[in-house]
């Protein structure tokens, strides 16, 4: 399921990451996962062309649109945002 995953997404843009949350229990799909383009884009053209739905092997699914913002992060003393 998780290429097939990639490859719906794939036809919009670069997919450099990609992932479908799991039970940590049963180890199913909790019906959520997580796709990171390589350029604002392919977002922008898979809403242009999708709205918010999908066709993912004959499932309608909804997705969004995250947008993660910038934070410094410090640890230890050490900042890895240089």
């Amino acid at each position: 399921m998780t290429d097939e995953f990639k490859e719906s997404f794939s036809k919009f843009g670069k997919v450099v990451e990609h992932e479908i949350i799991r039970d940590h229990t049963t180890n199913q799909p909790r019906g959520f996962g997580f796709i990171v383009f390589d350029a604002e884009k392919a977002v922008d053209d898979l809403l242009a062309k999708k709205g918010n739905m999908i066709d993912l092997n004959g499932s309608q699914v909804r997705h969004h649109v995250a947008f993660l913002s910038f934070v410094n992060l410090i640890s230890c003393g050490q900042d890895f945002t240089q």
